[in-house]
């Protein structure tokens, strides 16, 4: 009985982790932030075996119109792991548009737009249920947004560590 219950625990302590990290940065505009995901070295091969068919390194439009209707289109239930807010009314995510897949130094890139709400305040980057980690930093919002100064703050939600990414 001692080993089942061993066992048990431990799948419950192993499955609280996440499974995919993912490194953001979001390029703010007027009306519309412009995410790009670069997911970790892991999960870019397990991506590319599943959609590089031809094994070339790279994405054909074929093979990303086939990656976002297989492994992008369904993250809008989500929200695509961003949620808006104005101060501490959370506003609706619209759809993402512009969605493409790319390689670039062996790590997958997802790059798609997303309407920014009217008056939203801040952007948070957050998966509740801990399966995928997103790390937002200031380096990576420099990056997406040169001359601009946003803040970058860490927040613990109930699955793990967020980021909010204040726009005032």
């Amino acid at each position: 009985m001692r080993i089942l219950t061993l066992l048990l625990l431990s799948m419950s302590i192993v499955s609280a982790h996440p499974h995919c990290f993912i490194d953001v940065y979001p390029a703010v505009g007027e009306k519309k932030i412009t995410v790009k995901w670069v997911f970790d070295e892991m999960s870019s091969q397990m991506l590319m075996m599943d959609f590089d068919r031809d094994s070339d390194g790279r994405f054909s439009d074929a093979e990303s119109r086939t990656l976002y209707k297989e492994g992008f289109e369904s993250l809008k239930a989500y929200d695509y792991y961003t949620a808006f807010f104005k101060g501490s009314a959370r506003l609706p995510t619209g759809a993402a548009e512009g969605f493409r897949a790319s390689v670039e130094q062996f790590r997958v890139q997802y790059r798609f737009t997303l309407p920014l709400p009217e008056g939203a305040t801040a952007v948070r980057f957050y998966d509740e249920e801990n399966y995928s980690a997103f790390v937002v930093e200031d380096a990576f919002v420099r990056k997406a947004n040169p001359g601009k100064t946003y803040r970058v703050r860490e927040f613990e939600g109930d699955m793990g560590i967020g980021y909010i990414l204040e726009l005032k």
